[in-house]
């Protein structure tokens, strides 16, 4: 699924607002939906309701939160133009049911029922069909369940086995509205199984070896059992390591724990790490950033969504500017036949988008409501635009795509004026022949330093 065009007539703080998310002329995909949208704008100028308005459109659910929904939407101040595969509709919604105004396959008008019959088909067969990763996530209890003897640890893991593999497809991924941990069970499926088994593989070979007058015969087939197991069974944890995580969790100096001990399945947080010298770091120690990485990636590597729409508020929330570098490639790359959604605050996080990828949100005073700051000028054309995010500096990616007009705070800036103030001073002294005046020394000596504390190369004169 992708969204190609949201028009916005009436809703929230929007008025007459149309969202183009296609590539310009000059393009080798002109025309065809962007793979991933920037969202820029100060706080209140709508970009979280413009990620809830998609999660709506593409789920058909208004819950945004725990007892939240949706506002109420009037018909036709609200327009979505989606592809489903070859499937092309114009939808709007009365606030009850989606409308669809126009369905198109090849060109040709498609009836109603064979739309909904398709696109039925079609939404099946895509699971998930949405990914939502809102500012705040919903959290449970992090405890871990432990139990007080062995028998009672198969007896968990056995229920556990049967619970996880009962589980179907979803269709909706949602953090908004579900809980991290129930959340879990669906995407580390694979990876819970093949924990839980182990575990039980182990669990029957103490048994056997325990035992009284325990057979050595008994014992040797028990083993060469397991042995096949792991023969047959590749750990999956460590494809999620190599591929996933740990490339990203090094720079931190940490990396998924993969030799799993019997607390790792009964602990309500799945995913161990430790450090790189092999002590386990409890998810409770975890830095908000290190969640946040393994929260959103997991689902993204361990579902291998394909023409997903995957939404994500505030990416760069709590990382560090290096690793904001790198977290839209990161993400991006994990899920490369998705259409991506973010909404940022980071300069640094914009630098990686082509500016036919970022809408930039801002409040009209005028017209009391949100515009968008139109980046080109003439006909919508690769080399029209305004500014290219990926060549500009972090400075000039401020002032020009968020409209920082001055160059730093009021200290800053009165230190500036005091280096101007110097350099007229000691311009005119040279022109004078007072270069040799003890007034003339101690002026540079404070104008190299004044240099040095705004940063400006603090070379003599």
């Amino acid at each position: 699924m992708q969204i190609s065009k949201i028009e916005l007539k009436e809703y929230n703080q929007f008025k007459n607002v149309v969202f183009d998310f296609t590539y310009p002329k000059g393009h080798a995909d002109e025309g065809k939906p962007l793979k991933k949208i920037c969202v820029i704008g100060q706080s209140g100028t709508g970009k979280t309701s413009m990620l809830r308005l998609i999660k709506y459109f593409v789920s058909r659910n208004k819950q945004i939160g725990p007892n939240l929904h949706l506002p109420s939407i009037v018909k036709g101040n609200v327009y979505f133009e989606i592809y489903q595969g070859d499937i092309f509709s114009r939808k709007t919604s009365n606030g009850i049911n989606m409308l669809v105004e126009l369905a198109l396959k090849g060109g040709k008008k498609l009836p109603a029922e064979e739309y909904l019959k398709e696109t039925a088909k079609y939404e099946n067969s895509k699971l998930p069909l949405l990914i939502n990763y809102p500012a705040e996530v919903v959290r449970g209890n992090m405890n871990n369940d432990k139990s007080k003897n062995e028998e009672e640890t198969v007896v968990k893991i056995k229920r556990r086995i049967e619970a996880i593999e009962i589980l179907q497809p979803k269709q909706i991924v949602d953090f908004a509205v579900e809980e991290i941990e129930k959340i879990s069970d669906f995407v580390l499926k694979k990876i819970k199984e093949h924990r839980a088994q182990d575990l039980l593989h182990k669990q029957q070979i103490a048994d056997v070896v325990l035992k009284e007058g325990s057979d050595p015969k008994q014992i040797s087939v028990v083993n060469k059992k397991y042995e096949k197991w792991l023969k047959e069974n590749a750990n999956p944890l460590e494809k999620l390591a190599k591929e996933c995580l740990d490339p990203i969790l090094n720079t931190f100096g940490l990396r998924v724990k993969t030799k799993m001990d019997l607390d790792s399945i009964l602990a309500l947080g799945d995913i161990q790490l430790e450090t790189l010298q092999g002590v386990e770091v409890p998810r409770p120690l975890w830095s908000t950033g290190t969640r946040h990485i393994v929260d959103s990636a997991l689902p993204l590597f361990e579902l291998k969504p394909k023409d997903a729409v995957i939404l994500m508020d505030e990416p760069e929330k709590s990382l560090y500017p290096d690793m904001q570098e790198k977290i839209i490639d990161f993400y991006c790359g994990l899920a490369p036949k998705c259409q991506f959604f973010f909404a940022t605050h980071s300069h640094i996080v914009a630098s990686a988008f082509d500016p036919w990828e970022v809408f930039h949100l801002e409040y009209d005073e005028a017209s009391k409501h949100v515009q968008l700051v139109p980046n080109y000028h003439g006909e919508k054309h690769i080399d029209n635009y305004d500014y290219y995010p990926k060549y500009l500096r972090w400075d000039s990616i401020l002032m020009k795509m968020f409209k920082i007009t001055d160059e730093g705070n009021e200290e800053r800036n009165k230190l500036l004026v005091k280096q101007a103030t110097i350099n007229d001073q000691l311009e005119n002294m040279m022109k004078n022949g007072k270069t040799e005046s003890a007034q003339f020394t101690k002026l540079k000596e404070g104008y190299i330093s004044l240099k040095k504390k705004t940063g400006w190369n603090a070379e003599n004169r």
